[in-house]
């Protein structure tokens, strides 16, 4: 073996390991789908660039892809790999079934944009391509997403001797996600009219997209924690308190259920519910987890990076940190329909994306790969981390100056000189990120599919 490889003794059952590693192929392939037609996006929305796409109308679709693979199919299998990777081998079948339906589902989906005739609906949270087959895929998907939420919470309740840290966040995070389907559902079956336009869908996915929030922030602070005990041993608080943490985050949630009865999807009151929920409710286990992970490494004196080359960088997660809390500050800045609401959630999904790259590293040795290309590990979390800020800052710079979203940049007629200087700034930083995205894909994809890199 590689001596300048990552090692672990820890691996994983067969059965567990074939699940996980199923799971995140699909997270992967989603990320590299995004990844294509974001760097279309990046391309359409920058000063000067965008000559190379002529075609405007293009844009809604690209961008409408780009957000289901982004913040949809590569966080939700990326869910479904931690909720496997964190489980027992008992009821395999069922995980199977899963990863499989929401294969199908994730493909369907591409099809339906890339060879079927659609309208883009560019709403939040779940934009959609009005088309029977892309509704299958998205149903399907969700499907497959929802079979492994229900085992995740059946095999963690069912343990006999737990660690409460990481079993309550697996309970949390898969029952919120349920929540948040549910929520969902109920909408689908009070909304009225046989208008399916913006309206529709903006009241359909509301709710339910808010409460995805909650599960992917949970998983998040997992996945710190995991790579925290990796890089530092000991964490700041006792097992049982994070857990803690963890339904502290999770009782916003339980709260959404009070509303359902109450008001209509398409009213108002709904709409400022659910989003005061989640400004004020996602955050909540964060400073605790965040900061006893800070406190830990100033307790010891010791920079996130270990000398040891067989022990994980912690970068990953000092930047993941980092996007986080700017993308918290951002929001605060948001007044309108401007891009800084396109700065602000950049910064908490690029910071759930890192995270979810630096457990990739952490996890790929526990399915029985070998990790040789320790140096691209080691600067594509830099990359990447540098730039989402460039785009951050660039988004937020131009949205103070008003530039609207969900517009291509030939759109702007009367754009002045500092939203012209924004976006080119975050065009320069989106193509960083994207770059350090391809790099992680290759870097995963390499490891995955090179026999010479299999532990044996």
């Amino acid at each position: 073996m590689n001596t300048g490889s990552i090692q672990v003794k820890d691996l994983k059952d067969q059965q567990t390991q074939q699940i996980t590693k199923n799971w995140l192929l699909l997270g992967l392939t989603a990320l590299s789908i995004s990844s294509i037609f974001a760097l279309i996006l990046v391309i359409l929305r920058t000063p000067f660039l965008d000559i190379f796409f002529p075609e405007s109308d293009f844009f809604h679709t690209a961008l409408i892809l780009h957000v289901n693979y982004a913040v949809v199919i590569w966080f939700l299998a990326f869910a479904s790999a931690i909720w496997s990777f964190s489980s027992s081998n008992k009821l395999i079948s069922l995980a199977n079934t899963s990863v499989k339906i929401s294969s199908v589902g994730s493909m369907l989906m591409l099809l339906a944009a890339l060879f079927t005739p659609s309208e883009p609906i560019p709403n939040n949270y779940l934009p959609v391509l009005k088309a029977p087959l892309f509704f299958t895929g998205l149903l399907l998907f969700s499907l497959g997403i929802l079979l492994m939420a229900l085992r995740t919470i059946l095999i963690n309740i069912a343990k006999k001797s737990i660690k409460i840290d990481q079993s309550v966040a697996m309970i949390t995070s898969a029952f919120s996600l349920i929540i948040a389907m549910l929520i969902m559902g109920h909408a689908y079956l009070l909304l009225t009219g046989d208008e399916r336009g913006h309206d529709y869908f903006e009241s359909l996915f509301w709710g339910g997209g808010h409460m995805l929030q909650f599960t992917h922030t949970i998983l998040m602070l997992s996945v710190w924690l995991s790579l925290s005990k990796e890089i530092g041993g000991r964490l700041f608080w006792r097992s049982r308190t994070y857990g803690y943490w963890f339904i502290l985050g999770f009782l916003p949630v339980l709260l959404s259920l009070w509303i359902l009865p109450i008001n209509s999807p398409d009213s108002l009151e709904y709409r400022l519910f659910f989003t005061n929920l989640m400004v004020y409710g996602t955050w909540l286990p964060v400073p605790a987890i965040a900061g006893g992970i800070i406190l830990n490494w100033w307790q010891k004196n010791n920079r996130p990076t270990l000398p040891n080359n067989n022990q994980a960088d912690g970068i990953p997660l000092a930047i993941s940190i980092f996007l986080f809390c700017l993308g918290i500050f951002v929001g605060t800045m948001i007044e309108g329909d401007s891009v800084i609401v396109t700065a602000h959630y950049h910064g908490t999904v690029g910071a759930i994306t890192l995270a979810y790259m630096g457990w990739t590293y952490y996890i790929l040795p526990r399915l029985g790969f070998n990790i040789s290309l320790l140096k691209l590990v080691r600067l594509q979390p830099r990359i990447y981390g540098t730039g989402m800020f460039f785009l951050i800052i660039g988004l937020a710079w131009s949205g103070l100056h008003g530039t609207p979203r969900k517009t291509t940049w030939g759109e702007q007629l009367t754009a002045t000189l500092p939203e012209k200087g924004g976006m080119i700034l975050m065009g320069m930083g989106g193509l960083i990120a994207l770059s350090a995205s391809f790099l992680f894909l290759y870097i995963a994809f390499k490891t995955i599919y090179n026999p010479m890199d299999n532990i044996q």
